[in-house]
């Protein structure tokens, strides 16, 4: 499906100062008491007397002082100095005989938490900081070894925590079906001041039971110039008509990361977030249909004829091995013939015309098949939450014009003469599933390529005799 991945606004409501960065690691069991009578900035203030500027973090949890019993460190980090603390028994970490601006973060996290070490600055002027914690979400199922039965479901948006425990673990797979339509946001939250880990995510489309890999990524997060760590981060967007209980839309990827020092286990840490309503869901939805489907495509003979693809090849090619060269779908040798009112193959050094193109709309395609039952055809493909036939950013719905002018117009084959009206469906289809996009498309998946203008053939077919 096209998407176009959620979440909790992390890290937003008690940041009493804005704040810098710090080194992920595990922590060891603990317990935590939470005072009440530290909880305001003001006590915080009250603590130490006027004098020398003294630099002082403390954690905050739910509004709240957070005082952890195992040791933690703050750190205070420049280009020129690096300041060390231990939070106290009272919730906070104190610096003195420092000056000047530093990025503040920590050295272990207690156990179950996590923060964003990329945000915390300090300076001379504003010399205080808390460091919200985020307590780390929990998938529902998975073990996040494939993509498909044993990733991890998460449920819910918050923040989550991808661990690898040893060199064996290349990737790490996660998916999250949001419950509402809009625009989703995903991040890892890897310290660029530690700068050890570089955290990186390949990012899936389709649905639970068949998923393609569109994009590689370790861009659009925190990172530094010329640093060794560049987190990630990207937006999935969906109408309101493709959520469903199904999990008709999904954000699905899988992390992977790369480290300077070899030392396992290494955590990387994610957030996924609700950011907006989508754009599309107060579109108006125009109701296309079929002109030109008053035809009942005939029965062809399986002795003497056979179906071939728009390719050249034949059969299904999910089920086939891969050739081992990208193959053309060539547009050139099809076209439109307004006598006939058809589109059929043509020969332009003859100047000719040959079969009648067909296009499989009650039966998979040989390119498109991504129903897990191995059926996949254009008349199904749209189930309950999902709007797979709405085209054009939402604004054409196709659903009547395929699943009943046109499934009426298939012979046994579940295929049907091309006219103008379909083949302008299948291209704006092809365009809205990204069936072909730079090698990572759905149907590229099986090797096979063509031009922009020609990706309509993906559904298409003709009758040859033998």
């Amino acid at each position: 499906m096209k998407k176009s991945n959620l979440l909790i606004l992390v890290l937003s409501s008690v940041l009493l100062s804005s704040c810098a960065p710090s080194i992920n690691s595990s922590s060891s069991s603990h317990k935590v008491s939470i005072p009440e009578e530290n909880s305001s900035e003001q006590s915080l203030s009250n603590k130490y007397s006027e004098g020398s500027i003294t630099f002082r973090t403390s954690l905050v949890y739910e509004g709240k002082i957070f005082i952890p019993e195992e040791e933690i460190t703050v750190i205070w980090q420049n280009d020129f100095v690096t300041k060390s603390a231990v939070i106290d028994e009272s919730g906070y970490a104190s610096a003195k005989d420092i000056d000047g601006d530093f990025n503040v973060h920590l050295l272990n996290l207690p156990k179950g938490y996590t923060y964003n070490p990329n945000i915390y600055k300090v300076d001379s002027d504003n010399p205080h900081c808390n460091i919200e914690l985020i307590k780390l979400s929990t998938p529902i199922s998975g073990d996040g070894s494939n993509q498909y039965s044993k990733c991890f479901r998460m449920s819910t948006l918050g923040t989550y925590r991808a661990t690898f425990k040893s060199e064996k673990n290349t990737a790490i797979f996660f998916e999250f079906a949001p419950t509402k339509g809009g625009i989703y946001e995903v991040e890892s939250l890897v310290d660029c001041y530690d700068d050890m880990i570089n955290p990186i995510v390949d990012i899936y489309t389709g649905n639970s039971n068949y998923k393609n890999k569109i994009e590689t990524k370790n861009t659009g997060g925190t990172h530094l110039a010329g640093g060794y760590t560049y987190n990630f981060k990207w937006q999935d967007q969906f109408d309101s008509s493709s959520i469903s209980d199904a999990g008709g839309a999904i954000i699905a990827f899988g992390i992977k990361m790369e480290s300077k020092t070899g030392i396992y286990p290494v955590n990387v840490d994610f957030t996924v977030r609700y950011i907006d309503k989508f754009a599309f869901d107060d579109v108006k939805k125009t109701v296309i249909e079929a002109k030109e489907a008053n035809f009942k495509t005939p029965d062809y003979d399986k002795s003497q004829y056979t179906l071939i693809n728009t390719d050249g090849g034949t059969g299904n090619y999910f089920d086939a091995i891969k050739p081992s060269t990208m193959r053309l779908i060539d547009g050139k040798k099809y076209r439109y013939d307004e006598e006939d009112g058809f589109y059929r193959l043509y020969d332009s050094k003859t100047k000719t015309y040959g079969e009648r193109l067909v296009a499989y709309i009650t039966k998979a395609c040989p390119y498109f098949d991504n129903s897990d039952k191995g059926n996949g055809s254009l008349n199904t493909i749209e189930y309950s939450g999902n709007s797979a036939l709405t085209v054009e950013g939402g604004t054409q719905n196709y659903k009547n014009f395929i699943e009943k002018d046109y499934a009426n117009a298939c012979n046994s084959d579940g295929v049907c003469y091309v006219t103008k009206e379909l083949k302008e469906f299948l291209q704006k289809f092809a365009v809205s599933q990204s069936l072909f996009m730079d090698g990572y498309g759905f149907v590229e998946s099986t090797n096979r390529y063509a031009n922009e203008e020609d990706q309509w053939l993906f559904a298409c077919a003709y009758y040859k005799k033998k």
